[in-house]
């Protein structure tokens, strides 16, 4: 139960985290779909119910997990597990599945938060999460590190003069 509870967890406190109401519900009905969950509630930081959902038929032997989800030292909310204890005994099957399930879906989530949508470059909250990284490495092995910039001069002009749309292939070009 713990291993299920924490995969969900993960998941739920991203979601929570980016507002995101689709990766909130896709979340909580992905949880239900595991044998082992009859229901997955998740409450904001005011206690407020953000989504629910489970079963249609009540199990008679249930067991009840509260999740604090936590970001950046901070309670953003909590989750609420149901788990259907007449089901544990294909927990390990179940698991897996689940874990890699929710593991599919937080790389494709995440892809969208830290790549802009039109370039397919890295925006800034990916920018400076990699920048980050870089820096903490650089330490690490005590090697320099470079960063080079550029600035494309007169692109209002481009916008101006030829419109958005050709606007959008020159930066897609030049990304």
């Amino acid at each position: 139960m713990n291993i299920i509870s924490d995969s969900i967890s993960i998941s739920t406190t991203e979601a929570l985290w980016f507002l995101s109401q689709e990766w909130i519900d896709i979340v909580v009905q992905s949880a239900v779909k595991n044998e082992k969950v009859y229901s997955a509630t998740l409450y904001n930081h005011d206690n407020k119910q953000v989504a629910h959902n489970q079963k249609t038929q009540l199990s008679t032997n249930t067991h009840k997990i509260i999740v604090p989800l936590i970001k950046q030292n901070e309670e953003i909310g909590t989750l609420s597990l149901v788990f259907d204890m007449d089901e544990m005994g294909e927990l390990g099957k179940s698991m897996d599945k689940t874990r890699l399930s929710l593991k599919k879906m937080f790389h494709k989530l995440e892809a969208k938060v830290i790549y802009d949508n039109l370039t397919k470059v890295y925006n800034r909250y990916g920018f400076e999460t990699l920048f980050n990284n870089e820096i903490k490495r650089s330490s690490r092995y005590n090697r320099p590190l470079s960063l080079i910039m550029f600035d494309i001069d007169f692109f209002k002009k481009v916008n101006d003069s030829h419109g958005h749309l050709v606007g959008d292939k020159v930066l897609v070009t030049i990304c």
